[in-house]
């Protein structure tokens, strides 16, 4: 028994070992620094694994009265010593590692900077916002406010992303070595219980020791680190309360929304405030918006960078395009190329601004206002070419004054300045609007264009007067929010309407003469797509318009909950109830999916089985096939939409398949004998068949349940498929598409029958629809008194048999002109067809 209990002495901590050091690999997300050797994890080698001696079998249980001999012992002595020594080598190793992992202090310095550095930001701009909020800040201001504060959460997520990944990182290390050092204490206790050898136990004691004197150095590190995550966490609670006040600033600002702030402007101004420039307070914002703006470039260097790359990329493609598309033009009709071709550079800030959206995330408003007057820039390089030019004046002086107003917006100058302001800028857009809106309208051709463009101009004027008069007045937030919300508006319609400009000809120029012009199916339905591409792109971009300005007049977000409340509404159907966003979604997901299958299995017909060599009939059928699949896999995702659970209309579906059964039993016989046609191929599309009292017909499409075939006549016949699995089927073009016909005709007796039979084989070889193996034959099927009549035989592979069967005849004719032919009252054979 001593021997079984040595034995697993020495298996339990290699064991052990081996299990908790590979569990306790260091998180990904934590790299050491530069400096510090990376910390591998312990990876047991082969010889900390318990050997075959070291595993206890049933059959290797030494019974009680078995005593092991001396030469037992020893042998066991020295494989105790042997498998503990192998395995405080892996403990060592696995300390060294930890060792070298905590070689990282350089990184924990820079953190803890970076979280006082945060800390002393955070506090600085808390500070600046209560001294801004203490005036009766404009919502200008407060977005300002409010996207510095998300900047702000952003940094403080990237810093505390690091901290939390090298706090896993030690908690995995510090729950490792307790594994070890349990295992270990255990393995300890069972060896002095065997009585081990002293030196194995002196062995385990040092390594208990190793590992009690490694865990309070990552216990320090630990601690450390939580010191800084809790710095983080007063960080984000400053960064919580701001928000909050900032939302409190929003609220009274549309309260007070109908109460006059500030005198008349024919009256003199209560305080001396309202007209001095402050500018210490200038000063200080200014400072504030320049350093918001430098550390949100400094910390997206790399994606900015991107967007500027993207951009220049972007002008060179559409550089390189436009003298492309001058050359053909030049050797064509002589057409320009769009304008987005003539514009590159405007054109390209266009579409980089739309396509980089992503790669600048939660920026300031200052750098947001920036981004937009590039975007109005570049949109009147746009326009030049395709308005007037008193149009695009009128465009011009109305973009620089909306950049004036921009730019006293972020100044924050004193309140009698910015009435004054806002009453001269007001009433000067309402000018521009209307003078620009009679020049565009007398430049329309369509009467409907004209009376849009009034009607637009009449009511952004109107919007600016009433700003106007309402700042005129005294009512500076009305006049804040209404008018400045209304140029917004106004703009972001000028600029995303030449964002659809160039889209629209960079869609144009790439389905005309871009690498997917080459597509057969885009070759095909090239202006179909393009319509269905155009519609996609103008819904994004009057989503993005009206996203952009409801966020803008603060209705977005309770448009979002009232939506949101009403997605949430439960419809109830007895005991099914499904929330009206799942039933929306069930629609959605249905009707995406079958325009997704639709357009895939033609992009399948067009490009794919159209340049392979398959047999006849074999692509229709994997076409058919496929829309099958991909239906049925939509629905199934529509009923994961739904969030429907099947088993609780388990007596439905059980309804559903008795149904099947009986009610809809010849619809199932239907459906699966079209699937037998479609792989069987009996019959397939294209080919001509006749069917009971059916005369010849094409077979133009093989459904679910029925097949429509088209006769000669035109007549369109829907056949159930079970009728051409069942009926007896002529298909004349089932394996090829020859057909033999007959002609036959009369020529008087006296006349020469070899010379007579000669030419109409000769004259059938003429023709081009007519085959050459078998070739034309020609006999002579009776003798008579007044004419011989002679029969044609041929094999065509044309569909219009007729047609060459006619033609044949009317050579015939000419050819056999100085022969007396048939007379046409004279008898002819009752079972063929005469000319």
């Amino acid at each position: 028994m001593k021997i079984s209990k040595l034995v697993a002495a020495v298996a339990l901590p290699a064991a052990l070992l081996v299990a908790v050091s590979s569990g306790a690999q260091p998180s990904s997300g934590a790299q050491p620094s530069p400096g510090a050797q990376p910390s591998p994890g312990a990876q047991p080698s082969p010889g900390a694994q318990p050997s075959s001696e070291a595993q206890p079998s049933s059959e290797a249980q030494p019974s009680s009265e078995a005593q092991p001999s001396s030469g037992d012992v020893a042998t066991t002595d020295a494989t105790l010593a042997s498998q503990f020594g192998r395995g405080a080598e892996e403990v060592a190793a696995r300390l060294n590692d930890l060792e070298r992992s905590l070689v990282d202090a350089t990184v924990v310095e820079e953190l803890e900077a970076a979280v006082e550095a945060q800390t002393r930001r955070t506090a600085k701009h808390w500070h600046e916002t209560s001294r801004r909020l203490a005036r009766n800040v404009r919502t200008t201001a407060l977005d300002s406010l409010t996207t510095s504060w998300v900047a702000l959460h952003s940094e403080l997520d990237a810093i505390d992303a690091r901290i939390g990944a090298r706090v896993r990182r030690r908690d995995g290390e510090i729950a490792s070595l307790a594994a070890l050092h349990d295992s270990w204490t255990r393995a300890l206790a069972t060896a002095r219980d065997a009585s081990a050898p002293v030196t194995v136990l002196d062995r385990m004691q040092g390594t208990i020791d190793a590992i009690d004197r490694m865990r309070p150095r990552l216990e320090q590190r630990r601690a450390r680190l939580l010191v800084l995550q809790s710095g983080i966490s007063r960080a984000y609670q400053h960064n919580a309360d701001a928000m909050a006040r900032i939302e409190d600033a929003r609220s009274e600002v549309l309260a007070r929304m109908l109460t006059a702030e500030e005198p008349s402007l024919w009256r003199a101004a209560t305080s001396a405030d309202d007209t001095t420039w402050n500018e210490a307070a200038f000063a200080a914002d200014l400072a504030d918006k320049i350093d918001a703006v430098g550390r949100y470039v400094a910390s997206y260097r790399g994606r900015l960078s991107a967007c500027v790359g993207i951009v220049l990329v972007l002008f060179a493609l559409l550089r390189w395009t436009g003298r492309r598309l001058e050359t053909v033009a030049a050797d064509g009709d002589g057409t320009r190329p769009p304008v987005t071709f003539r514009t590159p550079l405007a054109s390209a800030v266009l579409v980089g601004l739309l396509v980089t959206v992503p790669l600048r995330p939660s920026p300031p408003y200052e750098f947001k206002q920036a981004m937009l007057l590039s975007l109005l820039a570049a949109s009147m390089f746009v326009f030049r070419p395709i308005v007037s030019s008193r149009v695009w004046r009128a465009l011009c002086a109305a973009c620089a004054l909306f950049a004036f107003t921009v730019l006293t917006q972020l100044l924050e100058p004193a309140p009698r300045v910015e009435q004054v302001l806002l009453v001269l800028t007001m009433g000067a857009m309402a000018a521009l609007l209307l003078w620009g809106a009679r020049q565009a309208a007398a430049d329309g051709d369509a009467a409907l264009m004209r009376t849009a463009v009034h009607a637009l101009a009449f009511v952004l004027a109107l919007g600016c007067v009433v700003s106007a008069s309402a700042a005129a007045f005294g009512f500076l937030d009305l006049a804040d929010m209404l008018g400045i919300g209304l140029l917004l508006a106004l703009w972001l319609s000028v600029g995303l309407l030449a964002v659809r400009v160039a889209v629209d000809d960079l869609l144009a120029v790439a389905l005309a003469h871009g690498p997917v012009s080459r597509l057969r199916t885009v070759r095909r339905r090239r202006s179909t797509i393009e319509r269905g591409l155009r519609g996609a792109i103008d819904v994004f971009i009057l989503g993005m318009w009206a996203w952009l300005v409801l966020g803008r007049f603060q209705v977005r977000d309770p448009l979002l909950d009232a939506l949101g409340g009403m997605l949430d509404t439960t419809l109830r159907a007895g005991g099914l109830a499904l929330p009206v966003g799942q039933v929306l979604a069930f629609v959605v997901v249905l009707a995406g999916g079958f325009l997704a299958s639709k357009g895939l299995v033609v992009l399948l017909e067009d490009d794919v089985f159209s340049r392979m060599t398959l047999p006849r009939g074999v692509p229709y059928a994997l076409s058919t096939l496929t829309r099958y699949a991909l239906l049925l896999a939509v629905f199934l995702l529509a009923l994961a939409a739904l969030g429907l659970d099947l088993t609780r209309i388990t007596v439905l579906v059980s309804a559903l398949g008795l149904g099947l059964g009986f009610g809809l039993q010849q619809i199932m016989n239907n459906f699966v004998s079209g699937l037998i046609l479609l792989f069987e191929r009996p019959v397939q599309v294209g080919d001509l068949i006749q069917m009971g009292a059916l005369p010849d017909a094409d077979v133009l499409r093989i459904g679910i349940r029925s097949s429509t075939l088209r006769t000669s006549q035109g007549a369109e016949v829907i056949v159930p498929n079970s009728k051409m699995i069942e009926e007896n089927v002529t298909n004349w073009t089932l394996s090829d598409r020859r057909r033999r016909c007959e002609l036959d005709l009369g020529v008087a007796a006296d006349d020469d029958v070899g010379r007579v039979m000669q030419t109409l084989v000769e004259v059938a070889r003429r023709h081009p629809r007519v085959v050459a193996a078998p070739g034309p034959e020609a006999l002579l099927v009776r003798l008579g008194r007044k004419s011989n009549h002679y029969q044609l035989r041929f094999w065509t592979d044309s569909s219009g048999w007729a047609r060459v069967r006619s033609d044949l005849a009317v050579e015939l004719h000419r050819s056999l002109r100085g022969v007396r032919m048939m007379d046409p009252s004279a008898p002819t054979p009752a079972a063929k067809q005469g000319v």
